[in-house]
């Protein structure tokens, strides 16, 4: 054990250069993408020196003559429905005048007005015309029953 622990350790040897039958290979390469490295460098900083171009995407809101007097002779609700259709299709306005799908949708717009011009108005006010609670109404005598009918007729008019 002894001469163990009394040996020297020795001194650490270099390794060996590693000669490589691709040496020169390998050095043309380093140096390739060495200067491909340097150039694109350059590039990229020309790049960022210059002004960006501001490219504007063409407005789609932008509405030309032809749009103007496609919407003639449409109503307000029919001119809004064939705008936002347009605008939800990417199409301009006379386009969107033309496309089947918008014609059946006018024509389904136009029914729906039709139908709600010729529904009855209410034939009376809505809403309470006495400021009598159910609780009283229901404590009244006949002839209070009798005044209070007379009343809310008075107020629609109706005299009988």
């Amino acid at each position: 054990m002894e001469d163990i622990l009394d040996l020297e350790p020795e001194a650490p040897t270099e390794p060996a250069p590693v000669k490589s039958e691709n040496t020169a290979t390998l050095q043309a390469q380093k140096e390739h993408w060495r200067a491909k490295a340097e150039k694109l460098e350059a590039e990229n900083a020309a790049l960022k020196a210059q002004p960006k171009p501001v490219e504007t995407p063409p407005s789609s809101n932008s509405v030309g003559l032809d749009d103007i007097f496609s919407l003639e002779g449409y109503s307000k609700p029919e001119k809004e429905l064939i705008v936002r259709e347009s605008k939800a299709k990417n199409i301009t306005i006379s386009k969107a005048v033309e496309d089947e799908s918008i014609k059946l949708a006018l024509e389904g717009l136009k029914a729906k007005l039709a139908r709600e011009a010729a529904a009855l108005p209410p034939s009376g006010p809505s809403g309470s015309v006495t400021n009598a609670s159910f609780e009283a109404i229901g404590k009244m005598s006949r002839e209070e029953h009798m005044k209070l009918e007379k009343e809310v007729l008075a107020k629609r008019g109706n005299n009988f």
